[in-house]
């Protein structure tokens, strides 16, 4: 059982916000962000990360990690940052965006099969038209949502806010107001969230 301190009665849940080159786990109190706790996956969208950054790829599984190891304190929201030199990075966002509008928790599959497979995207989107033509959704809705205005909204505001935080690579994480820049191990995070709870 985890002491309670007076900061963890001012926080329900401490948000820890992933800046990514691609799309995952995000929050920041607008309504297009996606974000996910290990008890459940709702939809609220704001992420910035990079499916074809490999640093992205390697702090994905710290990020599981802390949402076990923290279930029900933690709650992880994902941008998209997709960078110019990942060709593949932003039409990944894009599916990500598109089918959380369908289904949040096959928009994380999606995200999590991306990253399995990230050795692919240099092929170009065949990958992701494969992934998402796994999963059960619509996928003439699919296809439509990709260039609509909401997914264009959503990531036109992840690339204004990592902007504002002054986030020019990936991965970048802010834990309740404190930035972590690069692939840290899991210490450097639970050094930063020990001091919320």
């Amino acid at each position: 059982m985890i002491n309670r301190s007076p900061a963890r009665r001012i926080r329900e849940t401490l948000n820890l916000t992933l800046w990514l080159n691609d799309s995952r786990h995000r929050d920041s109190g607008t309504p297009s962000a996606s974000y996910k706790s290990n008890d459940h996956v709702a939809y609220r969208h704001r992420k910035p990360g990079n499916f074809e950054c490999p640093y992205c790829q390697a702090a994905s599984s710290t990020l599981r990690e802390l949402l076990t190891d923290y279930d029900g304190d933690v709650r992880l929201v994902y941008k998209h940052n997709p960078l110019s030199f990942h060709p593949s990075a932003e039409p990944a966002a894009r599916y990500f965006e598109a089918i959380a509008l369908q289904d949040e928790a096959q928009a994380w599959q999606f995200h999590d099969q991306v990253f399995d497979l990230q050795h692919r995207l240099a092929e170009g989107t065949d990958t992701l038209e494969v992934i998402a033509g796994s999963l059960d959704i619509d996928q003439q809705r699919l296809m439509e949502d990709l260039y609509g205005e909401i997914v264009e909204q959503r990531l036109k505001s992840d690339r204004m806010e990592a902007e504002r935080f002054g986030f020019d690579g990936t991965p970048a994480f802010l834990v309740n107001g404190i930035s972590i820049i690069g692939n840290r191990p899991k210490d450097d995070f639970e050094r930063i969230i020990a001091w919320f709870l």
